[in-house]
């Protein structure tokens, strides 16, 4: 019997989440739910967008939440929904593709991870990341939690991801890096040395833009 899902929210992202999953007919995805005064539409390709108390009042005890937010205010909504599903008692669902190749049993719950991804021997990918297509992890790697990786990002091995960074397209992290919490790196960047605290990186080699804050980015 296949699991049973519903998808937090009802945005394009949570739409194109639902595309790779009905595409890839491996789970079962009951329909979708939002926070009730943040609701945009009532359905969702053929399935009911569920207000949240509702789903939360009559949920099933083998259906678990896919929680499809993005990357608003460096990962912090995603973390806030995460813990308000957690105490309302839902169960956290991971997704990952059938077209991920993964050599690590060690990925954390509610992870979204996206087809064409390869995830190297010995990397430790912690809670609710999101990780889109053609992504990159080479080997022994540590992800922390509610991170967002765009298309194209390539990790070398021995990396350390902190909590909510954000990655941009096909960026690049050495082998050896590690990115402090709410790290972002620019689009195509190519980061060469570890950053100590947070802040904007772009450019290659990668430097830190001064005087400005990821808040003032996403």
């Amino acid at each position: 019997m296949k699991k049973q899902f519903v998808i937090y929210g009802d945005s394009p992202f949570a739409e194109r989440l639902y595309s790779y999953i009905r595409q890839e007919d491996m789970i079962k995805v009951l329909g979708f739910t939002n926070d009730d005064g943040f609701m945009t539409r009532t359905e969702i390709q053929g399935r009911k967008v569920y207000s949240f108390s509702s789903f939360v009042r009559y949920m099933k005890d083998d259906c678990e939440l896919i929680l499809a937010y993005g990357y608003s205010r460096m990962n912090d909504l995603r973390e806030k929904i995460y813990n308000e599903c957690v105490k309302a008692g839902c169960r956290i669902g991971t997704y990952i593709s059938s077209h991920v190749i993964s050599y690590s049993d060690q990925i954390g719950e509610g992870s979204i991870i996206l087809p064409g991804v390869l995830i190297g021997p010995g990397t430790v990918i912690g809670k609710c990341n999101c990780i889109e297509a053609a992504c990159v992890f080479s080997h022994d790697s540590i992800v922390g939690d509610f991170n967002y990786f765009s298309s194209g990002v390539v990790m070398g091995g021995y990396s350390r991801i902190g909590n909510h960074c954000f990655l941009g397209l096909n960026s690049t992290i050495r082998n050896g890096i590690s990115l402090a919490d709410y790290t972002l790196i620019g689009a195509a960047s190519n980061l060469l040395i570890s950053t100590d605290e947070y802040g904007v990186y772009v450019g290659n080699p990668g430097r830190c833009l001064p005087q400005k804050s990821v808040d003032t980015v996403l």
